[in-house]
């Protein structure tokens, strides 16, 4: 039989009735609480039986306390005189319990009751709530941003395009409890003035924790749908920021245990966290690039060129040189993209493996897919806007696309790059519902694009 055990606990941290009515009822099954926190709570087995549990709120203290400060060591020697024994601490709230059937309350007077829980929320939760609720708010605005200045890669990314939704629910997650919060600190002062009573809570705290627990799993379907590198980063990411709890945790409890002040400690903590997070951030984005990790793409085998390695690659491409002619050669064929519900946008490019003295040509194109016709028209203006002129004082460097009769692709709309001041065998093709970039690296002939065609117009 287990002494100890832990539960996920959802409590309100202003919501000491609540916390009070829950211990009360563990003690009455065997359980008394030993060690409180955001989400997970200890406790310990006791003989069951009937106890009061006190809620009391020190808004001075704080978790990077070495000692007791002196307001607390009162408290808890007055509490003490009357049977009142500590059970634990969070932050700023102390945990009582009394085994007597009418110990004297550790509170009486209401309205120093209420303003000491609005103390201690200002010193703990409404500043997090408050940061949470900016950082939401300016997340949703850059994805706005990033929404209009680059819609295709914004829409096709499963990562970008769930983290929409999740910010939205955090978002209503913080303001239920803001809101909540402060019409029942306005109520309950307003009625301790008046009546001496204490304005009860009655916030569903899990309502919060569905739109949390739903933010999370669209997080985690966004780097699941995004697959290979993006999931790998993801458990990378993952196991550095429990490490970097881990760590930040040691360390603040040794200070403490140390004496070293509060100030400094909550310094140290912030400065070793960051200094973890951005350290663990390099170390990912090494391992992702240095070893290609989470790279679903199949290495085939390598060559040389001008003193570095380069892979070979056999990924299926949907048009490749074979179909346009015939030719004699070694590719390295590569594919990568993303995709979601709304737009799918495909890379594909095939490499000529270099051979002394010969010129082998080469191409690349990416498909992108429109599978909601609203986007079309966002998605080929964004395209468009993607080759821009360089104007500077004296001068106008030409890098555009050129309307160009569209009969020969069979398409609605078809554009040629304006390069310089030539034009070159780089195109845009709008077909119904989808757009294809496609770049030659040789003048292509009428025939060769007949080719092209005839199978990019069906894939």
């Amino acid at each position: 039989m287990k002494d100890v055990k832990y539960c996920l606990e959802s409590f309100a941290f202003y919501d000491h009735v609540t916390i009070q009515e829950k211990l009360q009822a563990k003690a009455q099954e065997g359980w008394l609480v030993e060690k409180a926190g955001n989400f997970l709570w200890k406790y310990r087995r006791i003989e069951p039986k009937e106890l009061h549990i006190a809620v009391i709120y020190v808004p001075n203290a704080s978790e990077f306390d070495p000692v007791e400060t002196e307001e607390q060591q009162m408290m808890e020697e007055f509490a003490k005189k009357d049977g009142w024994s500590l059970a634990c601490r969070w932050g700023q709230m102390h945990i009582f319990y009394n085994e007597e059937e009418a110990p004297t309350p550790m509170e009486t007077d209401t309205v120093t009751q209420v303003e000491t829980i609005h103390r201690a929320m200002k010193k703990s939760m409404l500043p997090a709530y408050l940061f949470s609720f900016l950082l939401c708010i300016y997340e949703l605005v850059c994805m706005i941003g990033d929404a209009k200045e680059n819609p295709v890669k914004f829409f096709s990314t499963p990562h970008s395009l769930y983290s929409i939704p999740v910010y939205n629910l955090l978002l209503v997650a913080t303001m239920i409890e803001l809101t909540f919060y402060f019409l029942w600190y306005k109520k309950a002062k307003k009625l301790a003035k008046e009546t001496g009573d204490f304005l009860g809570i009655h916030l569903n705290h899990k309502i919060s924790f569905v739109f949390i627990a739903l933010s999370i799993l669209l997080i985690l379907i966004s780097f699941v749908s995004s697959g290979g590198t993006v999931v790998v980063a993801m458990i990378i990411w993952i196991m550095a920021m429990i490490i970097n709890i881990a760590i930040v945790h040691t360390m603040k409890h040794w200070m403490k245990k140390q004496g070293i002040p509060r100030g400094i400690n909550r310094f140290l903590s912030v400065f070793v966290s960051i200094v973890c997070v951005l350290s663990f951030l390099a170390i990912m984005v090494f391992l992702v690039v240095k070893y290609e990790i989470g790279d679903t793409r199949k290495v085939v085998g390598t060559y040389e060129l001008y003193g570095r390695t380069h892979n070979i690659y056999n990924d299926p491409l949907p048009l490749e040189m074979e179909d346009i002619m015939e030719i004699d050669a070694q590719y390295s064929k590569e594919a990568n993209g993303t995709q979601t519900i709304f737009v799918s946008q495909m890379e594909y490019k095939q490499d000529a493996i270099p051979v002394e003295g010969k010129s082998i040509p080469e191409f690349s194109y990416t498909i992108t897919e429109i599978k909601v016709p609203f986007l079309y028209e966002v998605c080929k203006q964004s395209l468009l806007r993607e080759r821009q002129d360089k104007i500077g004082d004296d001068y106008i460097f030409n890098n555009h696309y050129v309307p160009m009769d569209a009969t020969i692709w069979r398409a609605k709309e078809a554009y040629q790059l304006h390069w310089s001041s030539h034009m070159l065998d780089v195109y845009l093709i709008c077909w119904e519902d989808k757009i294809v970039e496609i770049e030659f690296d040789w003048q292509v002939t009428e025939e060769e694009i007949k080719k092209v065609v005839e199978i990019l117009e069906k894939n």
